[in-house]
């Protein structure tokens, strides 16, 4: 396995669970709304939903941060 194999793997993983602890977030925050529950709503949502973006996109493979990691400069070659 190549190193930019490994670094792609290692993306998805912290976007699996980026991912995982967005979709927290907002589940948690949507339904301490819907019951009027007390707690931070507000402060988990604006965690949660950025959290939840940030870790689909490492998901789905990050491609500009590949980019950049393996490919370089365009100007450099």
């Amino acid at each position: 396995m190549k190193a930019s194999e490994l670094f792609g793997v290692v993306v998805r993983g912290i976007g699996l669970i980026m991912t995982i602890c967005g979709i927290w977030q907002v589940s948690f925050a949507t339904l301490e709304l819907a019951l009027g529950g007390p707690g931070n709503r507000i402060e988990m949502l604006l965690y949660g939903i950025p959290t939840l973006l940030v870790g689909l996109w490492f998901l789905r493979g990050a491609k500009s941060l590949m980019l950049f990691a393996y490919n370089g400069p365009e100007d450099s070659r």
